[in-house]
């Protein structure tokens, strides 16, 4: 009764806050491009990440035969005209509020699938008490409840990778052919989220290798000798887990265009002419084409670097330490409190060993090591929301460790829970402009992180709502994140240098903090800057839009 409370308090969070919440860009592109996936089988379209949880938030308009219009070909042609037509082709539809509510239930529920799974896996490693304490420090992450309302990859990626995660370990403990079956359909549903679940692959040796050297053969909290593994044995068996995962990855692309020769594809014309002078040209993968094609956009994006702010600067190259920085300001404080108590009170347990927590720590590491040296694109706190889980079952340990069993340690456990529990209520319905106390709350996030850490376009509905109550018939607007306001009813013209006087002005705070970051770091001035500098806003919608008053 418990754990459905506790996802049901989960469901109730992310859909009642989704609600209020308006489209954003990126979810029209996401939820238009799986519906143009079943329709035509082509993988073209979107194709920065793999289409699995793309094809999940459109399955719902295929079952309920919402009609929308197919992209033409020659849209493909222009980056913006394709981003246009997603955005038109979802936002001005009749049933748009339907099909993004539909869009975002599914993400809801893959949030609800990762927690019944989070609490599986503790109970299994610690106990009952440990899978409700992991799975009610879930439930009440305004991290996760932010992602799980929206129809974004995100939350898949975390559930796909976390679900990939506990199977292998599961095959790791009891090698038998089912398992290893099912490591790899999971490995492949995993590897169909975005491209940043790749990382699964060298995750997975590491582990798999480190718990056949220690004799890992523990399973839901009893050791059995009857299962063993050898490296040989291992590495034989982690190649048919390749295997089955690459068949499961094409079952996703509808078996389309794989085994195609490297030297048809662009990015390599383009950017590696010279491998096409080798015998590489000629050379087969077993991969989908739009995979690749992903895959080689990633690295082209990486190349080139991202647009970033952190603590008020700009930079193109990004800071080793921006997810790092991200994950301690954006976690909850008393979250971070039980993760250094679990580290401090760690030890090996009755039958139960130190080395299940290694399965938990080593993605954790893994995820900020990678993102660390591949820093060019230091886009938001959801690049590493798949660690949440590991972090929440490692914490959910101290109830089988020293300090639950002293009542101070159990009282302040308590204690502990019910701040996490405030924290996430009191941010309520805008869980994604959430920071902690460290540094003062929402209200000073932007000044340390923008984009989808603090804003998407997000709050349009709440924009609509504030001129209809204060008699404002058009506002000048200065953001450059989410759709076209018009399709929320906003009239509305772009803030110039020309037209600062007279009326209202919404400002984006995403928007406003990224230029000025921008400007200061080359050394450039803009009137429009200038003027906001020099002004105070009148009011503030959220933590996402300053409203000001022309001169």
């Amino acid at each position: 009764m418990i754990v459905v409370l506790l996802l049901l308090a989960l469901f109730m969070q992310a859909i009642f806050s989704s609600s209020h919440k308006s489209l954003t860009a990126d979810e029209s592109g996401y939820i238009y491009s799986g519906y143009y996936y079943f329709k035509t089988h082509d993988f073209r379209l979107n194709n920065d990440h793999p289409p699995l949880v793309k094809l999940l938030f459109a399955l719902p308009l295929i079952i309920f035969n919402y009609n929308m219009p197919i992209l033409p070909p020659r849209y493909f042609d222009s980056t913006l005209k394709l981003h246009l037509f997603m955005n038109l082709a979802v936002a001005t539809d009749p049933d748009t509020e339907q099909i993004v509510f539909l869009a975002r239930l599914v993400a809801t529920l893959l949030a609800i699938a990762l927690g019944m799974l989070i609490f599986i896996w503790a109970k299994r490693l610690y106990g009952l008490n440990a899978g409700l304490l992991s799975l009610f420090l879930y439930c009440f992450c305004p991290d996760i409840l932010a992602n799980s309302g929206l129809a974004t990859p995100d939350i898949g990626l975390a559930f796909f990778f976390f679900l990939a995660s506990f199977c292998f370990f599961r095959y790791i403990n009891r090698p038998d052919w089912k398992n290893l079956i099912i490591s790899g359909v999971t490995m492949g549903l995993a590897l169909s989220t975005k491209i940043t679940s790749l990382l699964i692959l060298p995750l997975s040796l590491a582990l798999g290798i480190f718990g056949v050297l220690t004799g890992h053969k523990c399973v839901d909290g009893k050791c059995n000798r009857n299962y063993k593994l050898t490296i040989p044995g291992f590495l034989l068996s982690f190649l048919l887990i390749l295997i089955i995962a690459t068949v499961t990855l094409n079952a996703v692309y509808f078996f389309k265009q794989p085994f195609q020769p490297l030297g048809t594809f662009s990015f390599l014309k383009k950017y590696h002419p010279q491998l096409l002078l080798s015998p590489f040209r000629n050379l087969m993968l077993p991969l989908p084409k739009e995979y690749i094609n992903a895959i080689f956009g990633t690295i082209r994006h990486l190349n080139q670097g991202h647009n970033a702010f952190l603590m008020q600067q700009f930079s193109r190259q990004g800071w080793w330490y921006y997810y790092l920085l991200a994950f301690v300001i954006k976690t909850t404080l008393p979250a971070l409190i039980l993760s250094a108590l679990s580290l401090f009170f760690i030890k090996k347990q009755g039958k139960l060993d130190i080395r299940n927590e290694i399965f938990l720590l080593l993605p954790i590491l893994f995820f900020f090591l990678v993102l660390s040296v591949f820093k060019s694109v230091n886009i938001g706190l959801r690049y590493i929301l798949p660690i949440y889980p590991f972090l929440y079952i490692f914490i959910s340990g101290l109830s089988v460790q020293r300090l639950s069993r002293k009542r101070l340690g159990r009282i302040a456990i308590v204690i502990l829970c019910a701040w996490h529990l405030y924290s996430s209520a009191s941010i309520y319905p805008h869980y994604l402009s959430y920071f902690n106390e460290l540094v003062g709350g929402a209200k000073n996030g932007h000044k340390f992180l923008i984009d989808s850490n603090l804003e998407v376009g997000q709050d349009f509905k709440y924009l609509k709502d504030y001129m209809d109550n204060h008699g404002i018939k058009k506002i000048k607007l200065f953001n450059a994140t989410g759709i076209n306001p018009h399709f929320y009813g906003i009239d509305y013209e772009l803030l110039r240098e020309d037209n600062l006087k007279g009326g209202y002005i919404a400002v984006g705070v995403s928007t406003v903090m990224m230029l000025r970051a921008g400007l200061k770091a080359t050394d450039r001035r803009n009137k429009v800057i200038d003027w906001i500098d020099s002004h105070t806003p009148i009011d503030k919608i959220n933590y996402s839009i300053l409203i000001y008053k022309g001169d």
